[in-house]
């Protein structure tokens, strides 16, 4: 029987795995399902993100209501460049059309929400 591994230390053998380029992902599906432990997949993904960091790996989610051209990516990668010194930047993008406009960053449980959307939810709420 297979003792329980936390979140925390599946995430960090699962970044030093891909920072060291070695298979893993079948060792960790088998665990996730031998254990029982598969509702939490989304969770230890996360962990497993932030876990990256360490290992000079970051992935910022951005969501924006249209494509992003090459230029901002580049301002965002620039961007993320002098936040994450000596980091390699993995944009990851996700279209939302009811953001109305404007973009939202999202790197290691940080937030920066520069939408529309998130504009016209203050202002309604400052006017109540």
């Amino acid at each position: 029987m297979i003792g329980r591994i936390s979140r925390r230390k599946l995430a960090d053998y699962a970044a030093q795995a891909i920072a060291e380029k070695r298979p893993f992902m079948k060792q960790l599906a088998a665990y996730l399902v031998v254990s029982n432990r598969i509702k939490e997949a989304s969770l230890i993904v996360r962990d497993i993100e932030a876990a990256l960091t360490k290992h000079g790996i970051v992935i910022a989610d951005i969501a924006a209501a249209r494509e992003l051209d090459a230029r901002l990516r580049a301002e965002i990668n620039s961007f993320l460049s002098k936040e994450f010194a000596d980091s390699q930047i993995y944009l990851r993008t996700k279209l939302e059309p009811d953001l109305i406009g404007g973009l939202r960053l999202r790197v290691n449980g940080q937030e920066l929400d520069n939408t529309v959307r998130r504009r016209l939810t203050n202002l309604k709420a400052s006017k109540v």
